[in-house]
């Protein structure tokens, strides 16, 4: 049986939460798992774990006052609350987590029952006489507990430093990043660590350190090694970089806290405060990775070979949901792979980088099959996805192909300098086809003009053919007609304006351009084509590509007047005429 404490100097920095989805983690795992509140000022668990408690149940305020007044209680079954677990189960037993709460916290009484605790008479005992030992001893007997966690008190005092010493194997200490927490972090590691020692137990605690709402990092290993620095002479504690770990800030904890490992998330910034919470609890319990989770791998891979194909893919997304762990991850994304469900691969992999971001494996497989994510689902993972090409380009693994579709993803996420730099070289690449490489000449084409790089867009433009106007994506061919109206190009700018007429671009309702640039647009195209004698040609491509579909589709009143008065303004009447028309229509 392994005792976990949960402490904190001071409260808000997430160290209930994180007792409550460790408990809820070693469970689903079939690991039996107690959890104790003791944190009797301020006892927050039941709420945590959405328990409904009796108003007679008793708790641990209740079994140490008996202790105290002199009388043992007998056994600690009636003090304890059963946890269910949603979802798929490990073990076939109903139940694996039980709650030892603080008490009946909203009875009258409580507060005055906890006024009665003297600390000092139950702390002043010996091992065989203290009541936390025979608790211990009790719950062994009871339920042969593998994991006991403790939610501790706050705060810096001889009876939280007692409790953690006598009852604990490990203390994993939480706090938010200061100075002044970080000195106090130091401080008590150095308490514990001596005092461990010199225990009746001669118990060796080990300690872990958790620096909760931390804002995303480019590199966690450098944060690591800073925090061990800053931490000063706390390897004296047994402490190094690898006993430092971190949770994610949160947004969705900002406006109400809930078990993030309760329920699956496909959520990105949810997902990696997932992610850190496995990585913290299998530093804590490092037989987790390598006995708990294969084994549950086993017993998993077992069911799902025995189930219809429809029936073992919920069954491998259910449990993967509820179980994260790279290993976890990896099953799932292999077990897709080769039921060709390329969407599941995609979305496995994307977790399992969340957690390990150089994971070769699932860095390919993103790459491969990213294309095939619905676009509501792409844009909640496109910071993951850019960042896993980002990888594979660094490292020299992407090939031309890989390349191009990582300079469409730099395009169309504004990171123009990057997706130039990467897509030119392209270009000319002998290894792509003809149609590949004339898209890399369009994301060249797009970036050369946002950025205004001069030289390069006359270069490309000696090569760029009606054909190729007519293939312009409509943000591109709006800038470089913009770019070549400014730099004295009109017949260019007027034919890609033509182009925009008469496909029928010049509508915002179809979401390729907003109003301010669909205005700047129209009055520059109008200008070209009265300058060049052709502004009979431009009302017909109006009408014609633009305002005649329009009948066809259901357009707001408000839409349509803006666009008629537009007409009007910029000296087109017969497509204002028209425009009028389908309004009053």
């Amino acid at each position: 049986m392994k005792v976990i404490t949960f402490y904190s100097i001071k409260g808000g920095v997430g160290r209930s939460l994180a007792a409550a989805n460790f408990a809820i983690y070693l469970g689903r795992l079939g690991l039996k798992t107690v959890i104790i509140e003791l944190n009797l000022e301020a006892p927050s668990l039941v709420a945590k774990l959405r328990l409904d408690m009796k108003p007679d149940q008793k708790g641990i305020l209740n079994y140490l006052l008996s202790f105290q007044k002199g009388s043992l209680p007998e056994s600690v079954e009636p003090y304890l609350v059963p946890v269910a677990i949603k979802g798929v189960r490990i073990s076939p037993s109903e139940t694996s987590i039980w709650l030892l709460p603080a008490g009946y916290w909203s009875s009258s009484n409580y507060h005055y029952e906890l006024s009665e605790l003297d600390w000092n008479a139950l702390l002043g005992k010996t091992k065989s006489e203290s009541p936390f030992s025979r608790l211990l001893e009790q719950l062994q007997a009871t339920l042969e507990p593998e994991y006991v966690v403790i939610d501790s008190r706050g705060g810096l005092s001889e009876a939280t430093s007692a409790i953690n010493l006598e009852l604990a194997h490990e203390v994993v200490i939480f706090s938010t990043w200061s100075n002044e927490n970080v000195d106090a972090i130091r401080q008590l590691s150095l308490m514990i660590k001596k005092e461990s020692s010199q225990r009746e137990s001669g118990r060796n605690v080990s300690i872990k350190i958790v620096f909760s709402r931390v804002p995303m990092v480019s590199n966690i290993e450098e944060l690591r090694r800073d925090c061990f620095a800053r931490l000063g002479d706390a390897e004296e504690a047994g402490i190094n970089p690898s006993s430092i770990f971190f949770l994610a800030s949160c947004k969705q904890l900002e406006s109400g806290e809930f078990l993030v490992l309760a329920e699956p998330t496909d959520d990105p910034d949810v997902e990696r405060l997932v992610s850190d919470y496995v990585l913290l609890f299998s530093g804590l319990e490092p037989n987790l990775s390598k006995k708990a989770i294969p084994e549950a791998i086993s017993i998993m891979n077992n069911r799902v070979l025995a189930l219809s194909n429809p029936d073992a893919e919920a069954l491998v997304s259910q449990f993967a949901g509820l179980t994260p762990h790279p290993e976890v991850y990896r099953w799932a994304m292999r077990i897709f792979r080769l039921r060709n469900n390329l969407r599941e691969v995609g979305k496995y992999a994307l977790k399992l980088i969340t957690m390990l971001p150089d994971d070769q494996e699932a860095l390919k497989e993103v790459a491969r099959v990213y294309p095939m994510f619905p676009p509501e689902e792409y844009m909640k993972w496109r910071g993951k996805v850019i960042s896993t090409f980002e990888a594979l380009y660094k490292a020299g693994k992407l090939d031309e192909k890989s390349c191009l579709q990582f300079a469409k993803l730099l395009k169309d996420a504004n990171a123009l300098e990057d997706a130039l730099l990467i897509v030119v070289p392209l270009m000319y690449s002998e290894k792509l086809g003809d149609e590949e490489r004339a898209d890399a000449r369009l994301i060249a084409l797009h970036a050369a003009v946002r950025l205004e790089r001069t030289n390069l867009i006359n270069e490309m433009l000696m090569n760029l053919d009606r054909q190729s106007i007519q293939i312009l994506p409509v943000e591109t061919a709006v800038y470089l007609m913009a770019w070549c109206h400014n730099h004295q190009k009109s017949t260019l700018a007027l034919e890609i304006g033509l182009r925009l007429a008469e496909q029928g671009e010049l509508d915002i309702s179809r979401g390729l351009i907003t109003f301010d640039r669909l205005e700047k647009t129209v009055y520059t195209l109008t200008k070209l084509a009265k300058e060049a004698n052709r502004l009979e040609e431009l009302e017909r491509a109006i009408i014609s590509g633009t305002i005649l579909p329009m009948k066809r589709q259901k357009q707001s009143k408000e839409y349509l007047e803006q666009l008629a008065k537009l007409f009007k303004q910029a000296g087109l009447p017969q497509s204002a005429d028209q425009m009028q028309q389908v309004f009053e229509g």
